[in-house]
């Protein structure tokens, strides 16, 4: 099934969702207005050879950015994501 968990960052925390048991790593970011589940069916379907981590963008889902009217750098958000590679072992 799809697990929810959660990884946080300085103050920043990132809900993502984990689907899949596959050796392949696949990374899916949503747009406006959505969540990370929007991807779901898409994960299900290729979960036998994927294992995917859909992600909610701050400000959507359950994702939450603790840094006020701050706005979110291209430099904050690349560590974020590679400290979470780093600890997902990608």
């Amino acid at each position: 099934g799809m697990q929810t968990a959660f990884f946080t960052y300085q103050r920043a925390k990132l809900c993502y969702h984990k689907i899949g048991r596959g050796s392949k790593i696949l990374l899916f970011f949503h747009g406006y207005g959505q969540q990370g589940k929007v991807f779901e069916e898409n994960s299900r379907f290729l979960q036998e050879e994927y294992t995917c981590y859909l992600f909610d963008l701050f400000f959507h889902g359950q994702s939450e950015w603790q840094y006020g009217e701050a706005v979110l750098s291209k430099d904050f958000w690349h560590a974020l994501i590679q400290a979470f590679l780093t600890e997902q072992q990608l």
